[in-house]
């Protein structure tokens, strides 16, 4: 007998390639700003928007704080003077071109369908992530998606997950499992939400003392054979 009959999947760095996409779109903006593509700058704009997701998960900003004054930050760090808010909305059309799957995700995702019911959830802004689902080639496998800018509300709080149990009229918690790469925002939210866990460790940090997953995997495939399949 299974173990579940919903998977949530988060979807940036859990099946979505979203470091490769992040590359692309920083490269096309230094190149519409002319300026030299360097790791370095990549390295700079990622640590940025990192600290403004944190923030964000942490409930000190919200979404429309990010997509403006991220770039505000790093135009100063580039010595860039050009519209910091024009090139903000450039990158995000860029990035919402970056539709890239992650290795196995594909496979993955179209052998659990066969028996489970899938929803996406994803922290992203809306101007990126529809566009890069509907264009996706595992679009037809989910439920649906919700895109945590669209709702008002975001992972790890509780009531973002209850959108997806109320959407599908399914409240059996023991029954679902949250699939992510973020124990602070899926595997935290997951448990907030009094389901099931599994974190993508995909990057094999140490595990936390605090934030204690049902299950971690290190490729997206390993959930096969934790699901039995």
């Amino acid at each position: 007998m299974k173990k579940y009959d919903l998977i949530i999947f988060d979807a940036d760095r859990t099946l979505f390639d979203f470091d490769k996409a992040e590359k692309k779109a920083i490269q096309r903006i230094c190149q519409d700003i002319s300026i030299t593509y360097s790791n370095e700058i990549l390295k700079a704009y990622q640590h940025i928007n990192h600290q403004f997701w944190v923030d964000f998960e942490n409930g000190l900003i919200n979404q429309e704080i990010i997509k403006t004054e991220r770039f505000k930050k790093f135009f100063e760090y580039i010595n860039c003077h050009d519209d910091y808010i024009e090139f903000g909305d450039r990158y995000l059309e860029y990035l919402s071109m970056g539709n890239y799957l992650l290795k196995d995700a594909y496979h993955v995702v179209k052998k659990l369908s066969k028996n489970y019911k899938l929803v996406l959830l994803t922290n992203g802004l809306s101007k990126v992530q529809f566009p890069r689902f509907e264009h996706s080639t595992i679009k037809k496998f989910f439920e649906f998606i919700i895109v945590s800018e669209d709702v008002g509300f975001q992972k790890p709080d509780k009531e973002i997950f209850d959108l997806v149990f109320d959407k599908l009229d399914f409240h059996d918690y023991d029954r679902t499992l949250m699939v992510g790469d973020s124990l602070t925002s899926d595997i935290k939210g997951g448990i907030n939400a009094k389901i099931h866990t599994c974190w993508y460790n995909i990057d094999h940090r140490e595990a936390s003392k605090v934030i204690q997953p049902n299950y971690t995997i290190y490729k997206i495939k390993d959930i096969l054979a934790i699901l039995g399949e």
